[in-house]
């Protein structure tokens, strides 16, 4: 997986971990041929989940 930042961009291997406090602003995209799983756990849980556009990080926003 590839996390991407306004920093610029991350590998991460499999078993690899992140934590970050609250307004990080990223997005991991599969950039390989084979599948690949990322799991999210947030505490405290979230109550929204804000989409944030810039050049270097392009999330898309998903409205429920």
């Amino acid at each position: 997986l590839t996390e991407r930042t306004e920093r610029g961009t991350r590998a991460l291997a499999a078993g690899a971990q992140r934590v970050f406090a609250p307004g990080y602003v990223h997005e991991v995209v599969n950039d390989a041929l084979e599948p690949a799983v990322s799991l999210h756990m947030y505490y405290p849980g979230l109550t929204e989940m804000p989409m944030h556009s810039s050049p270097r990080c392009e999330a898309r926003a998903v409205t429920a």
